[in-house]
């Protein structure tokens, strides 16, 4: 189960279970942030089918998620970093890895070093709205989907002209794993991340207040 989590205090959170979750520095909320720049019903998370959804609530400080300001119905993904007042908080997904723990490195002598850290889902290709942009014309401008999952990466083609591969053999879908090479036309990586699944969820008390910072 997803659950919204003080950075640094994994005993603090708040799981994501519910219809509607408030949050704020009021008792009332579902989720009490007795911080600094947190108004008295700050925000709140709505659950639309499988989707979680983030807005603020005209609250005096804002609402940031990974350091951009948002307002109403922003679509919350696994391990995105919130910020509410002077407290940051984290979308926590114990089935799903972190996304720093998996990255690309190239292969080619020029990039030897070079690697791109996966997002939960990274979109690879030459347009430039694309997570992991190759500028190169014989790659199409969406040409694969990566997207970790608790057994490795799903690799998913995305209808590319010239081809996506793992270890060598073009695919459409596959899971891939540390070690494994993939390739994007003839730009190759080896994929590294954790060999093992993290532990499970437990789906404790959910209501839960952060004190205040002692000075």
């Amino acid at each position: 189960m997803r659950r919204l989590q003080v950075m640094g205090r994994p005993d603090v959170y708040v799981n994501l279970n519910s219809e509607k979750i408030t949050i704020g520095s009021d008792p009332a909320n579902d989720l009490t942030l007795d911080v600094e720049l947190v108004s008295d019903f700050h925000a709140e998370i709505l659950c639309i089918g499988e989707d979680y959804y983030l807005s603020d609530l005209f609250s005096g400080g804002g609402t940031l998620v990974n350091h951009q300001l948002v307002g109403a119905k922003h679509l919350l993904r696994p391990w995105d970093r919130v910020d509410i007042g002077k407290c940051t908080l984290e979308v926590c997904d114990p089935s799903l890895r972190r996304p720093t723990d998996w990255a690309l490195y190239s292969n080619s002598t020029l990039l030897q070093n070079q690697f791109y850290t996966l997002q939960s889902v990274t979109v690879v290709g030459r347009g430039k709205d694309c997570d992991l942009l190759i500028d190169c014309r014989t790659l199409s401008r969406k040409h694969a989907r990566l997207t970790i999952q608790p057994e490795g990466v799903h690799i998913e083609d995305l209808g590319s002209a010239n081809g996506t591969y793992l270890n060598g053999e073009r695919v459409q879908r596959a899971v891939a794993r540390s070690g494994d090479q993939v390739r994007f036309e003839q730009y190759s990586y080896t994929l590294k991340g954790p060999e093992s699944t993290p532990p499970g969820d437990d789906d404790t008390f959910n209501k839960t207040i952060v004190p205040p910072a002692s000075s």
